[in-house]
């Protein structure tokens, strides 16, 4: 059975080079183009291909845009296979990714098309990662450019791997620990049953347990969630319990998280008949 060749896997088990990385809002990743110019340089052409699985539109509504006029907002899901094979065309290996992606714009063609654009761009991504540092992988470890594979026991040459270069790990956002000891049950704001919770600008010092919870209160957009998400996760505070005011229900952050996704979420994938095809759209 064939497989990679040596000069490719030592490629693979490379550090990304930084002129790969775009940074939006404190995130990295690697773009869309980028992705599929990485899989020819180490593959080669027609050595790799990308199948859609599925592809269903989640909702198309009637909105605004920000000047007041009449705006398109539609949101689609697409999975897709990644295959890849060996220098002699010999299949390796495949994998499955998902996402669901989203336009706002006036002209309701263009929305469908950056729509469909986004979610198949980034289905691809998720599967482009399974190979590893070159295809953005390290970037989950907190935006990381070192190298997390380093090694693997898989190789067509012999030379041995040091099993103990591991890197060091850290949480990563949803797309959107071990924690400490609870020692107090703040209460948490919930819609329609507690206070108003004043917008605050983040902070650029670590995050309090208070701090934090206004902060998911607060949050509006889904970016917004992961900004807190990394907050929780650098800090520790993902497991830590917290009280839902008005209720008597206890609720981790790292769920608490979860939930404020949804409402954020679900309600823009109500169609206008009430209908939505398809499941929700998810993280």
């Amino acid at each position: 059975m064939s497989y990679f060749s040596d000069e490719q896997i030592e490629l693979l088990l490379k550090p990304i080079h930084p002129n790969r990385v775009a940074v939006t809002r404190g995130l990295s990743y690697v773009e869309g183009y980028d992705i599929r110019a990485e899989l020819t340089r180490v593959f080669g052409f027609g050595r790799w291909s990308e199948e859609t699985l599925d592809q269903q539109l989640i909702c198309e509504n009637e909105t605004q845009t920000s000047g007041g006029k009449k705006a398109w907002y539609v949101v689609y899901r697409t999975r897709v296979r990644l295959y890849v094979c060996a220098p002699d065309g010999s299949p390796v290996c495949n994998f499955d990714g998902a996402h669901v992606g989203e336009s706002t714009h006036p002209v309701r063609g263009e929305a469908h098309g950056n729509a469909l654009t986004n979610s198949q761009t980034y289905a691809l991504r998720r599967c482009a990662i399974n190979l590893g540092d070159q295809f953005g992988l390290s970037l989950y470890n907190k935006g990381s450019q070192e190298a997390i594979i380093r090694w693997t026991l898989v190789r067509p040459e012999t030379t041995p791997a040091d099993t103990d270069d591991v890197p060091v790990i850290t949480p990563e956002a949803p797309e959107f620990a071990a924690g400490e000891t609870v020692s107090e049950t703040p209460e948490v704001p919930v819609k329609g049953k507690s206070r108003t919770v004043s917008r605050r600008t983040p902070v650029k010092e670590p995050l309090t347990l208070e701090q934090l919870i206004t902060r998911i209160a607060d949050a509006t957009t889904v970016d917004q969630l992961r900004g807190a998400w990394m907050e929780a996760g650098t800090s520790g505070m993902l497991p830590r319990e917290i009280l839902l005011a008005g209720t008597d229900e206890k609720i981790t952050v790292q769920n608490w998280l979860y939930r404020r996704n949804d409402e954020l979420v679900l309600p823009k994938s109500d169609s206008s008949t009430g209908e939505v095809p398809g499941e929700s759209a998810g993280s």
